[in-house]
């Protein structure tokens, strides 16, 4: 049983996702909360190993400030590039996490997404994946455009392969350097990689949450690039690009945090809500709130009504399939 927040979410989930994830080509794009639960960092957790690493390699105090791309990159500095990325290896290798995946990411794969694009380093997707080996795995600098539609893992941020950790990890984009490059407007780059998902694919956020500074960068980098785009179809009297419709999965927290503190006004919390739900639409994209619980069983439950609904789909259409 799926807890909303309101009946309008209910709906926007049943009336319109549901019918766009059966009829037309979807991509889930799946943040850290999925591997959160096999033992995967979030990225404060993450910052922090780095930066007390930094303080024992250095034997020195160490100031960390900007935001967590620059925080990354004084660690780097500071470890060095080898010891930086041995962390990194550490902290996502299967042997050291809980689980090498949850139940979430079997049953994610079982869904007829077309692609699932993540942020994440992780192979927790992959390893659900062992047996069947129906997805085919991309990471930055290879991103591919063109087998989005055919189950395809793509990894934006960079990916490490447990088979081949010390050959992969310096695919990973964690640094304010990092990013620069890998977002610049070059054929390859990020952002192309995500404008075009973004015209061809119906887009489905999942695993992320209010704070989530990644989320509304690319937001915003993926609606200048598509108004770009749509300047130069216009100019050049091209059709214009695809019209898509996106979405954010998102939890409505019980608690609001601003810088730290823990925020106690209800109405505050519910305006800092409201603003976000607005920016998403803003920039392109549906919000959809589920009621917030503490072992992530609300998020289990979407997956599962996604993976129970469309499978029901696809026994028809076999069946029909086998009339013909």
């Amino acid at each position: 049983m799926i807890k909303w927040r309101s009946q309008f979410d209910q709906d926007i989930y049943n009336n319109i996702l549901i019918p766009v994830l059966r009829d037309r080509p979807t991509t889930v794009f799946v943040g850290a909360g999925l591997s959160f639960h096999a033992g995967c960092p979030l990225l404060d957790e993450l910052i922090e190993t780095l930066h007390t690493a930094a303080i024992n390699h250095t034997g020195k105090e160490l100031i960390l400030n900007g935001d967590w791309k620059e925080k990354a990159q004084i660690c780097k500095r500071e470890l060095g590039v080898a010891n930086f990325n041995q962390i990194l290896i550490d902290k996502f290798n299967p042997e050291n996490r809980r689980l090498n995946f949850t139940s979430l990411h079997t049953s994610l794969i079982q869904i007829p997404f077309k692609s699932i694009v993540t942020t994440n380093f992780d192979s927790c997707i992959e390893l659900a994946d062992r047996d069947s080996k129906i997805w085919r795995t991309f990471y930055y600098p290879n991103l591919n455009v063109i087998e989005l539609g055919n189950k395809s893992i793509q990894h934006i941020h960079g990916y490490i392969d447990p088979e081949n950790p010390n050959g992969t990890v310096g695919s990973i984009i964690l640094t304010s350097e990092d990013f620069i490059e890998a977002y610049r407007d070059n054929p390859g780059s990020v952002k192309r990689f995500l404008v075009d998902l973004f015209s061809l694919h119906n887009v489905i956020f999942l695993g992320f949450n209010l704070g989530d500074e990644t989320l509304m960068e690319i937001l915003e980098i993926v609606k200048q690039g598509r108004g770009e785009k749509q300047q130069i179809a216009k100019s050049r009297q091209l059709p214009s690009i695809s019209e898509t419709v996106h979405f954010a999965i998102l939890e409505n927290p019980t608690e609001v945090r601003i810088d730290g503190k823990l925020l106690g006004d209800q109405n505050e919390k519910e305006r800092i809500i409201r603003d976000q739900d607005v920016t998403l639409q803003y920039l392109g994209v549906h919000p959809i709130r589920y009621a917030w619980d503490e072992n992530y069983k609300s998020v289990e439950n979407i997956i599962d009504d996604m993976k129970a609904l469309t499978s029901v789909l696809d026994l028809k259409r076999s069946e029909a399939g086998d009339l013909i």
